[in-house]
C-alpha cells in the first residue's frame, strides 16, 4: 500500500540522514536530543528500542550494522571506559584512578561506580573478570592498609621494632597510620585478621 511504502521510505530517509551524520562525525552516536536534527535523535533511540524488543527486521539490523551502529549503548560506554582504564594503567602502572582525575573526570567517576557495583553484587561476571585481569582494585582501603603494613614491616626490619614516631620524617603517612591502628584497636573497630597480622610483627598497641 501507499502508506506502507511511505513508512518504508521514511526509514530509508532516516537511515540516509544517519549515514550523513556518520560521515560528518565519524560515528553513529547521535544524541537523543540532537538539536540539528531532533527527528534523527529520536529515530536512533527507537532503533535501539526496536532491536532490543526483537521488533526489527534482519535486513534493517544488517544495514545498521554495516555502518557501525551501536545497538547496546551502555555496553559500548562501558567498553570505552574500560579501554581508557587500560591506557591509564599502561601510563601509570596501576588502576588507582583518582576520584577527581582532571585529565579524564568521567574515568574517575566510572572507576568509583565499578567498585560500588561490585560491592552491591550488580557487576556481571564478565566485567568482574575483565577488571581483575588488569589488576583492578575493588577495595582501595584494603590496598592502602596492606601498603602501610608492608612499610611497617620494612621499618621493623630496619629499626628492630614497630615504634614509628608520630612525626616520622622519612615516611610521614606511616606515623599517622600507626597511630590510627592504635585508635582503631582501642575503639574495638579493628578486624581480627588485621590485629593478628599486626601481632605477628610485634606491634605495640600502647605507646
Amino acid at each position: 500500500s501507499f502508506a506502507f511504502a511511505r513508512q518504508h521510505r521514511s526509514w530509508d530517509e532516516q537511515f540516509a540522514a544517519l549515514q550523513r551524520y556518520k560521515k560528518e562525525h565519524g560515528n553513529c552516536l547521535v544524541p537523543n536530543k540532537y538539536s540539528d536534527d531532533p527527528k534523527l535523535g529520536r529515530w536512533v533511540h527507537n532503533q535501539r528500542r526496536d532491536a532490543k524488543l526483537g521488533e526489527m527486521t534482519d535486513n534493517r539490523i544488517a544495514r545498521l550494522q554495516s555502518i557501525g551502529f551501536i545497538f547496546n549503548l551502555l555496553e559500548y560506554i562501558w567498553d570505552e571506559q574500560f579501554a581508557a582504564l587500560q591506557r591509564y594503567k599502561n601510563e601509570h602502572g596501576h588502576c588507582l584512578v583518582p576520584a577527581k582525575y582532571s585529565e579524564d573526570p568521567q574515568l574517575g567517576n566510572w572507576v568509583i561506580k565499578q567498585r560500588a557495583n561490585a560491592k552491591a553484587g550488580t557487576l556481571t561476571d564478565d566485567r568482574l573478570k575483565r577488571l581483575e585481569c588488569i589488576g583492578f582494585l575493588f577495595d582501595v582501603q584494603d590496598y592502602i592498609w596492606d601498603e602501610q603494613f608492608a612499610a611497617l614491616q620494612h621499618y621493623k626490619n630496619e629499626h628492630g621494632n614497630c615504634l614509628v614516631p608520630r612525626r616520622y620524617s622519612d615516611h610521614p603517612k606511616l606515623g599517622n597510620w600507626v597511630n590510627k591502628q592504635r585508635s582503631s584497636a582501642k575503639a574495638g573497630k579493628m578486624s581480627d585478621v588485621r590485629m593478628k597480622r599486626l601481632d605477628s610483627i610485634g606491634f605495640v598497641y600502647r605507646a
